[in-house]
């Protein structure tokens, strides 16, 4: 009984009253006017953190190559798809579907962006790979290095499809940064000449002619033949191979047909800057077993002079391809310090060493008569091999940026070196593939097959990265510095 007087009571004390139904209205219009503001505002705010979010595991592709002119064109049909970035790598096979599909349409920058705005090596190891190797600037451009592309057994067999060599799986996960640079030059180890002789590995090389299909199409532009197994198909294997990439108007250093053709300096033409290449080699395994080839040994330093001076007259850069060194070891020699130097104050700006198939020290030379700072490195590793010591199996590209200054002088700025690792987790190698060590995780390295075949140590990131610390400065890892 009191509970319902106490609810007559209240309805009572409400009623129906007007100012009732005024309140209800205004709670009602009060409402709806919430609505009406916060509603468009939710919708903005979630766009952009839909924008601003990244997908896990997913890389932004490289930027492009500029199309600018080169001394040197490859001709129509030839493998050359520079401006064309590939996938880049991923974790697993869900984000690697899903970077292809993003690599489809490439990021096309309407500005340049400055290498300033990226974040430092500390914050993002991979930040200078996902953005690429181009120069930033029309008065620069970037010239890449790599180590040795060595082609063995495995690596071919493995490559056979039941009709054709498909070697281009080797190099996915590295193609959009090699192409991304404005020249970037590979020292092509092995012979191709099997249109002579059968494929053949270690220790007389023969590998099949696909692989120049291969390197190509991955956005090398000039191509090193002076190493010392160029002659391991004798004269006839190393003119089957010059005869393969002169068909393609492909320049190659290293071996000539003659002292007449090495005075033919090669020179790419970038942004209107000008640069040329030599090779010198200091041995061979073999010699050459009839006339028809020439090469510019180390020994010889008068015919160094020569071609350096040469090569100086014709461009605003001067790069050289050196094959030099004791195999498996850090250590350098005499020859390779003396002859750094001789080649730096000689005019050489930039040195590509290799053959130890390990990476030796990356440092900066500077030339006696006019100051210049140029970089050399006195080995960068096997950039792709079947070799399986836990050194051979840690490479890199070193990247060098060029500019001219107020004056118009041409000098080397920048460089930066990408370490890479090259992996495989079965002993046949099936699955063998090349990483930006900035993408390869610590299951990676557990897994690689290196880990059965050696036992005297473990494969994971500290020893990567101890290895690669041991030769190259950490400033210069992941990142573009200023060598000044």
């Amino acid at each position: 009984m009191a509970d319902a007087v106490k609810r007559k009571k209240r309805k009572k004390k409400h009623g129906t009253a007007p100012w009732r139904q005024t309140k209800r209205a205004l709670l009602i219009l009060f409402f709806l006017t919430f609505v009406a503001i916060v509603t468009p505002v939710w919708h903005v705010v979630r766009a952009q953190g839909k924008t601003s979010e990244s997908p896990k595991n997913t890389v932004t592709d490289p930027v492009p190559r500029k199309d600018t002119a080169e001394s040197v064109t490859p001709q129509p049909g030839t493998a050359d798809k520079r401006a064309e970035s590939g996938p880049l790598l991923t974790d697993n096979a869900a984000d690697q579907t899903q970077s292809t599909q993003a690599s489809s349409t490439p990021v096309q920058y309407t500005e340049p962006v400055p290498l300033t705005t990226l974040p430092s090596a500390e914050e993002n190891p991979a930040a200078w790979y996902e953005y690429g190797a181009g120069a930033q600037d029309t008065n620069s451009i970037t010239i890449l290095g790599c180590g040795d592309n060595l082609m063995h057994s495995q690596l071919y067999e493995n490559a056979f499809n039941g009709e054709t060599y498909d070697f281009s799986p080797y190099y996915e996960n590295v193609k959009a940064f090699v192409g991304s640079a404005d020249i970037a030059t590979i020292n092509q180890e092995t012979p191709m000449a099997t249109d002579l002789y059968e494929p053949s590995t270690y220790p007389s090389f023969n590998t099949p002619k696909q692989i120049g299909d291969a390197i190509l199409d991955t956005g090398f532009d000039v191509i090193n033949l002076g190493n010392n197994h160029i002659y391991d198909k004798g004269t006839a294997g190393a003119l089957a191979t010059l005869e393969y990439f002169a068909e393609r108007n492909i320049p190659t250093v290293g071996i000539y047909t003659s002292m007449e053709d090495a005075g033919d300096i090669r020179v790419v033409e970038k942004n209107g800057i000008k640069v040329a290449f030599v090779s010198f080699v200091e041995f061979t395994n073999s010699d050459a077993d009839e006339e028809g080839t020439d090469i510019i040994w180390l020994e010889d330093t008068e015919g160094m002079k020569d071609q350096i001076r040469a090569a100086r007259q014709a461009a605003d850069i001067v790069v050289a391809h050196v094959h030099w060194g004791i195999e498996g070891t850090t250590e350098l020699t005499e020859l390779q310090t003396s002859m750094a130097q001789f080649m730096v104050d000689e005019g050489v700006d930039i040195v590509f060493g290799n053959h130890p198939h390990w990476l030796q020290e990356l440092t900066v030379l500077t030339r006696e008569s006019d100051g210049t700072r140029c970089p050399v490195i006195y080995s960068m590793g096997n950039f792709l091999s079947g070799m399986d010591r836990r050194e051979e199996l840690i490479t890199g590209f070193l990247t060098v940026e060029v500019s001219r200054d107020a004056n118009g002088k041409v000098i080397p700025v920048k460089m930066g070196f990408l370490p890479l690792v090259i992996h495989f987790s079965n002993l046949e190698k099936t699955d063998l593939r090349i990483y930006p060590l900035c993408r390869y995780s610590e299951e990676m390295a557990a897994a690689n097959a290196v880990n059965v075949i050696r036992d005297d140590d473990t494969f994971d990131l500290d020893l990567i990265q101890n290895v690669v610390d041991t030769s190259i400065p950490k400033e210069y890892q992941n990142q573009m510095v200023s060598i000044y």
